[in-house]
């Protein structure tokens, strides 16, 4: 009889320790939703700036500069585009043209104090405090300048969408570090450590490229129209110039989040990390939108 009671009473503690353990392996399974990332709304500019491509925030006087190309076409040499200058937080114009006199400004970087601007084919570099344009370097066979951006040491980058070509501006000197016919029309640049992320408005490629060696690769395809470049985090926000931003994560997975094609279009995009807010120029829509990024 004691036999059987140890018995019983043994089979139960075995019982009763296994059902935690069961639960605890069920809820190990299971896999928890993660929400895909999105885009809200937060504001949109009025539709006095012409032809909006490029957005920049400069953090030492929290002024969005914008690049308008103006009425004419974008390859058109016409002294009709302009540099505005946007408030972050509301999008209200607080200069509509800053900077007067370019052609077909496009991409846009900054650079101790200066705001560098691709100008069909030459570069602007332009004193921010003062407004007074202190260069123009000319490059040799360009015919569409698009996207800059700059790195770390102060090396500028620049895209030449005509010409399957990307140029480097080092202490004034222009050189060119990359040409492939693949690229089909380079575009946007995002330049980290040593390598650059590229995006393509014709083969729709988004390109790592190793910046020691000038190999790249695909990360990710069929992203046509593709413009600005930013990063968030150890991922990235590529968007289509058709109206279109995409995240793109790390191993090339990607989640559209904006589709404007029916309005407007999305150009050269940036992101501001600290405050979760991605700024876009939507092009022929004549304004910039101001979007909250969740992921």
């Amino acid at each position: 009889m004691k036999s059987i009671n140890l018995f019983a009473l043994a089979a139960l503690i075995v019982a009763w320790s296994c059902q935690p353990q069961k639960a605890k392996e069920e809820t190990k399974g299971e896999v928890a939703e993660v929400p895909e990332p999105s885009l809200t709304k937060v504001w949109e500019s009025d539709t006095t700036i012409m032809t909006p491509e490029s957005v920049i925030f400069y953090e030492a006087d929290s002024t969005l500069y914008v690049s308008c190309i103006g009425a004419e076409p974008p390859d058109a040499k016409d002294g009709d585009g302009y540099i505005a200058k946007l408030s972050p937080t509301d999008g209200a114009i607080i200069d509509p043209m800053w900077v007067s006199g370019l052609h077909a400004p496009k991409g846009l970087g900054i650079l101790d104090g200066k705001l560098y601007v691709t100008n069909i084919d030459d570069i602007w570099e332009i004193d921010i405090a003062s407004g007074e344009v202190l260069n123009t370097y000319p490059v040799e066979g360009a015919s569409f300048l698009n996207d800059i951006d700059i790195s770390a040491d102060g090396d500028i980058f620049i895209t030449d969408s005509g010409t399957d070509k990307v140029h480097m501006l080092k202490d004034g000197v222009l050189s060119t570090v990359l040409e492939s016919s693949e690229f089909n029309r380079p575009n946007g640049l995002f330049h980290m450590g040593d390598k650059m992320f590229m995006s393509t408005s014709g083969s729709g490629n988004f390109y790592e490229i190793n910046t020691n060696d000038w190999t790249y690769k695909v990360v990710t395809d069929s992203i046509f129209g593709g413009d600005g470049v930013e990063l968030t985090g150890v991922d990235y926000l590529v968007s289509s110039w058709m109206g279109e931003v995409y995240y793109v994560t790390a191993n090339g997975d990607k989640t559209l989040m904006l589709d404007t094609k029916e309005t407007a279009n999305a150009a050269d995009i940036d992101y501001v990390e600290e405050t979760g807010t991605v700024y876009v120029p939507t092009f022929f829509g004549n304004q910039v939108v101001a979007y909250k990024l969740n992921k």
